[in-house]
């Protein structure tokens, strides 16, 4: 069953760095309360063959095919945007198996009155 799971491109993976010891976001507070988080049950899609938490749940984006989008709210602050992009460095979203990313940006800035989106 678990080599079934890992062929499958929708299969959560990665780690949650928060639980990770050595990963800049690791919080000892926070061992043994991975259950209030996660369903950390065996056999449970939210962990992986060792009962860590996975990091990187598919998503469906409208519009979009079902994948694992990377979004960051309008507003969010310099100190919050870091933390996002470290979860998604140490929490390993690109690894040898990623194959392609997109990126799409949007943002308005209202003293110009200039709305902008651009895709790459």
């Amino acid at each position: 069953e678990y080599i079934d799971r890992a062929a499958d491109p929708l299969q959560p993976f990665g780690s949650d760095p928060v639980f990770v010891p050595g990963n800049s976001l690791y919080n000892p507070k926070m061992l043994g309360r991975e259950g209030e988080f996660y369903n950390i049950s065996s056999g449970s899609n939210d962990v992986n063959i060792n009962n860590s938490p996975y990091g990187f749940f598919p998503r469906v984006l409208k519009g979009h095919q079902p994948g694992f989008p990377v979004v960051i709210p309008t507003g969010v602050d310099l100190y919050r945007t870091s933390a996002l992009m470290a979860t998604v460095e140490e929490g390993n979203y690109l690894d040898t198996s990623s194959s392609e990313m997109s990126v799409q940006l949007a943002t308005y800035n209202s003293k110009a009155q200039i709305l902008a989106y651009s895709t790459a």
